[in-house]
């Protein structure tokens, strides 16, 4: 069994709708039936999701990590369970050992009894874009610190196991282009952090992904860096371009 956490802001939620429907994904794909934006800890693993139902964003988006545990479902031939939380606007400060994300993350965690996950899908920057620009003006390289802190502290309080890789996603608002650079460095310099590119995305507003670059952003870019930390090689041609679709 693989077992997923997906932690973040709106992106992460999902708010761009169309794309795959849910009842297409994978039959052994269970999903954590908390609510988001903070709310129930939930109950059971639900399948088939339903994106107009918890944990999804309240309008009823697509959902990049769903895709993504629906390819690791296929790929490696095994049960996936996801535990998503997630909360627009916040920041990593939110998310931080001390902060309110973390504690509702925990709170969820244990509530599951998903134990230790396999891996992370982080997708949060946003509102830590320049203050000029309405952001936190948190220094990129003080994010990066504070992410490594957090990562850190995931798997010393037994929500990530210690060898979990995270997966990091790009971000489109061109305002926040010094923390879509810090994640790519964060990528580069450390071992276990890895980097998913948003290149020919669409976005349905100028910030959130439309549905279908929601779908290609899980089921292309998270999982191919998730399958080269598994050493496997990638098929021919599986880029996930939007335009191709």
């Amino acid at each position: 069994m693989l077992k997923v956490l997906a932690l973040g802001q709106s992106n992460m939620s999902g708010r761009g709708s169309g794309g795959r429907s849910p009842l297409e994904c994978d039959s052994r794909v269970e999903v954590w039936n908390n609510t988001n934006e903070l709310g129930a800890d939930g109950t059971a693993f639900i399948s088939p999701p339903d994106f107009g139902n918890s944990p999804w964003d309240a309008n009823g988006g697509n959902n990049l990590a769903l895709w993504f545990c629906h390819r690791a479902a296929q790929e490696l031939q095994t049960d996936v369970r996801l535990v998503l939380v997630s909360k627009g606007g916040t920041t990593l400060a939110e998310w931080g050992p001390a902060g309110i994300m973390y504690t509702e993350a925990s709170g969820v965690h244990s509530a599951s009894g998903l134990g230790p996950a396999d891996v992370l899908l982080w997708h949060q920057g946003e509102s830590d874009r320049p203050s000029s620009n309405g952001g936190t003006g948190i220094p990129p390289a003080d994010y990066k610190t504070n992410f490594l802190a957090m990562l850190s502290s995931l798997k010393n309080d037994g929500l990530l196991a210690a060898n979990a890789p995270a997966i990091v996603g790009g971000l489109y608002l061109p305002t926040a282009g010094n923390i879509d650079t810090a994640l790519q460095e964060l990528a580069n310099e450390n071992d276990g952090v890895y980097y998913a590119g948003i290149t020919d995305l669409k976005t349905s507003d100028g910030i959130h992904f439309a549905g279908a670059s929601l779908y290609h952003l899980g089921f292309y870019r998270y999982w191919n860096q998730y399958r080269d930390r598994l050493g496997f090689p990638r098929i021919s041609g599986d880029i996930g371009l939007v335009s191709t679709f």
